[in-house]
């Protein structure tokens, strides 16, 4: 700690080169090879502060931390908290002296962890050796951010080309080992752009097979990577859904291929044979997918699209079917409940895929979209391609509104979706679009108020507050307004009433602390209208008294 203090303080003398520090350098490096995490880390983050302007330095650095970054053999099954100390000091601390050195040495940097890939992937197996290769890419990964902001991106993506046609090569030899794969297709995930953009276009085709058989692999042995989940906060396959949507998204166009699209298909139809992958896993691969749509010629969206969420308005069919049938039938509350909670969960995931699959459209790449050809066409095509869907689904979505939406997951997942739809309206012949949403909103509000749960008031509320800030202008009373707008100035009246007497019936049926859960939201909503129409707010304020 002495030696670590002496350098710090000293380092712009080391700089210049009035003091001579071979000797303090030696003992901290030796301190660096330390089996303690806490002495290592010490001397790694004074040695590291000294790094970026000192390429000798940084050189001689490097292999101490890379070695450094292989997980200790003896801490893997580790139950005593050592692997989380370890785990710490890793993402942390030597993630931040990687950076440093790469500041110092780029181009060695990029090389040695080039070459340490090559060699692992090389190699016979070995217990130790995946844990050497999950190493190496860890190193890659730490400099992911800095080294894709680099300018000159001719030495990256040389090196780039190297480790993945060697990962490639390995035939999950060694890539198989869960914790590998994991982060190997984190590696692809952080540096998609630049391998996008190599001189070399097959690396992105060998980078996207890695991360599909990955995928597959993650899915069929989904149920042997609970530990590593848990213990690493990741998994395979959540890691190659991440890279897929990088993929997706930096160069869509290499997807279009209807070999390409055959293999998304299956892909995205994967979890309805199986129910195993993770909602959040799924959302990912859709904003990836609604990249590839987005990147296909305009008359073909609107199908498109539709075949994107084909499975997810089948599943709503149902299992809204299955619910009906199962709070319908005679037996204990106690006993039903159990049997229709999971079927809720259900319900509220595919809705939360449709929103998903609303807002990853909205929001993919529109300035490329709207770049060429006749602007007003495609913004046309990008609008009637979502209402399209949104009508196809309103069916499903009322019938689960009005009778389900008293449960918090389905309030959660049907407020996101009508969140994220109000971006739609954007003038007044797209009106009774704004009026279906809003007449959902209403039917949802009008159950939760009933039902008495601020739980699923909350979510709602969050529309609310939307739903003003955006579409504030066209409800404060004024006489262009008044003429034109009046439907959803009701409607939007209707709404605020509804959702005030929710709250109160609310907080007075709940403790305080769920009242204060509940009056956070209403009061932004509140905000927006004093914000957005005060006029409207004040109107609301007068209706709202009871007479005398």
């Amino acid at each position: 700690r002495t030696a670590a203090a002496v350098l710090l303080e000293s380092q712009d003398l080391i700089k210049n080169g009035t003091v001579q520090a071979s000797g303090l350098l030696d003992l901290l490096f030796k301190a660096a090879s330390h089996p303690s995490v806490y002495v290592c880390g010490i001397a790694v983050e004074a040695l590291a502060a000294i790094a970026p302007s000192n390429s000798e330095l940084s050189t001689r650095l490097l292999p101490y931390l890379q070695g450094k970054a292989i997980i200790p053999f003896h801490l893997i099954r580790d139950v005593d908290g050592g692997l989380d100390d370890y785990t710490n000091f890793r993402d942390r601390v030597l993630a931040d002296a990687l950076i440093a050195c790469y500041t110092g040495c780029s181009t060695f940097y990029l090389e040695s962890c080039g070459s340490a890939i090559e060699e692992f992937c090389q190699s016979s197996p070995s217990p130790h050796l995946p844990y050497q290769l999950e190493a190496a890419l860890f190193c890659m990964i730490a400099v992911s951010e800095r080294a894709s902001k680099e300018p000159d991106k001719q030495v990256l993506c040389g090196q780039l080309e190297k480790m993945v046609s060697a990962l490639a090569k390995n035939s999950f030899s060694t890539t198989s080992h869960p914790l590998v794969m994991a982060k190997m297709c984190r590696f692809i995930n952080k540096y998609a752009t630049s391998i996008s953009s190599c001189q070399t276009k097959s690396v992105f085709e060998t980078a996207s097979e890695l991360v599909f058989t990955s995928f597959n692999r993650g899915l069929n042995e989904y149920s042997t990577h609970g530990q590593l989940a848990s213990t690493y906060g990741t998994s395979p396959l959540s890691e190659a859904s991440n890279a897929f949507k990088q993929l997706l998204c930096s160069s869509p166009a290499q997807f279009s291929t209807p070999a390409a699209r055959s293999a998304l298909e299956n892909a995205w139809k994967m979890p309805y044979a199986c129910q195993q992958i993770a909602i959040e896993d799924r959302e990912m691969l859709c904003s990836g997918l609604c990249s590839v749509i987005v990147s296909l010629p305009s008359e073909q969206w609107n199908a498109s699209l539709d075949a994107l969420a084909q499975p997810i308005l089948s599943c709503l069919n149902v299992v809204t079917k299955e619910a009906d049938q199962v709070t319908g039938s005679a037996g204990e509350a106690g006993q039903r409940e159990n049997i229709v909670a999971p079927i809720m969960n259900r319900l509220s995931n595919e809705i939360r895929l449709l929103a998903a699959v609303v807002r990853c459209f909205i929001q993919a790449d529109v300035s490329q979209i709207f770049s060429g050809g006749n602007r007003a066409i495609v913004i046309a095509r990008h609008r009637n391609a979502l209402v399209s869907l949104l009508h196809k689904s309103w069916i499903y979505l009322t019938h689960i509104g009005r009778k389900y939406c008293s449960y918090e997951v389905i309030a959660t997942s049907i407020g996101q979706l009508l969140t994220d739809s109000l971006s739609l309206y954007g003038s007044e012949e797209e009106l009774p679009l704004l009026l279906e949403i809003t007449g959902l909103a209403k039917t949802s509000l009008s159950v939760v108020a009933k039902a008495k749960n601020p739980t699923s008031l909350v979510p709602l509320l969050s529309f609310m507050q939307k739903f003003m800030y955006l579409h504030g202008s066209n409800i404060e009373p004024s006489p262009r307004n008044n003429a034109i707008n009046e439907p959803i100035q009701v409607m939007a009246k209707n709404l605020m009433l509804i959702s005030y007497g929710a709250v109160r019936s609310c907080k007075t049926s709940q403790d305080n602390d769920v009242s204060q859960g509940i009056a956070s939201p209403m009061f932004d909503t509140l905000s927006s209208c004093a914000k957005k129409c005060p006029i409207f707010l004040l109107t609301l304020s007068r209706d709202s008294q009871p007479l005398g």
